[in-house]
């Protein structure tokens, strides 16, 4: 949720106009300004947000924003926009006369730009600094929080609560040859939720299945479960009664099967029962 004053509010319910407003800081130090009446424009579905797989939870999810500059008369064809930061508002017309902006992230250029009549430049919140080979040198067992302030130091992303849903949650080993980034997604789905970048910093955003005790009567949704809650807490419950143990990357001890397909399989059979279970009720 973002703060905004009531007169932006208002501009909110009335449906806009809102405009995009950005700063583009160069690698040089230098820096300059551009809006959308006449600068730029944010290409067709050039503002989104990935986690580059289609599981539900556990995800290290990335916001990518496109922008097309117009070039016609070369105002910007002498800037490298290669290796720039760029950060995106979101501005309206308040019915006093003045403007305000929502901040809506800073994201990185990481690929060289070609100059044009419009230059098409693509950019990258902070996680992509997560996109490399990560090897803990935590001594385990670990716990998911040690392992999460660890790996965001490594990469060079500041967290935004070093506090989170299941932060000690003990992880008892460590894979090897896999990124930052995935490291992130399995602590994200530790604490049953996602990991972003909010203001610059990241954050877990967890998911509360709470509201969904009406749908089950209570038969699977219950608190204090082992790790997590609701039906991912009786995943995992179901896994430590069977002796099954999880590493960080949820790979189970037993065959090629992953742990994190398997307690999505129980996740959807065990909601199927609750709801055919509702239904015959």
């Amino acid at each position: 949720m973002k703060n905004v004053s009531n007169n932006f509010k208002k501009v909110i319910k009335n449906g806009g106009p809102f405009y995009s407003y950005a700063k583009v800081l160069f690698s040089d130090g230098s820096e300059i300004t551009l809006n959308s009446e006449d600068d730029f424009a944010i290409s067709d579905n050039g503002y989104s947000e990935s986690g580059g797989d289609d599981l539900p939870l556990g995800s290290a999810l990335s916001k990518t924003i496109t922008l097309s500059l117009f070039n016609e008369d070369g105002r910007f064809s002498d800037y490298d926009f290669f290796y720039s930061q760029i950060t995106l508002y979101t501005e309206a017309d308040l019915e006093d006369g003045t403007q305000e902006r929502i901040n809506e992230g800073v994201f990185y250029v990481t690929s060289p730009v070609a100059t044009g009549e419009v230059i098409e430049i693509t950019a990258y919140d902070a996680m992509y600094k997560a996109n490399k080979e990560f090897t803990s040198q935590l001594f385990y067992p670990a716990t998911a929080r040690n392992l999460l302030l660890e790996v965001c130091a490594f990469v060079g992303i500041t967290v935004a609560d070093a506090h989170f849903k299941n932060e000690d949650f003990q992880i008892q080993s460590m894979p090897e040859k896999t990124t930052a980034r995935k490291i992130i997604g399995y602590i994200a789905q530790i604490a049953v939720g996602n990991a972003i970048i909010k203001n610059g910093s990241l954050s877990i955003k967890s998911y509360d299945f709470e509201p969904l005790r009406d749908v089950t009567d209570g038969t699977l949704y219950c608190a204090g479960m082992i790790a997590g809650e609701g039906l991912v807490g009786i995943a995992l419950a179901i896994l430590a009664v069977a002796g099954v143990s999880l590493d960080i990357s949820g790979v189970a001890n037993f065959g090629n099967i992953g742990g994190v397909v398997l307690m999505i399989i129980m996740i959807l059979t065990l909601l199927k029962f609750s709801l055919w279970k509702k239904k015959k009720a």
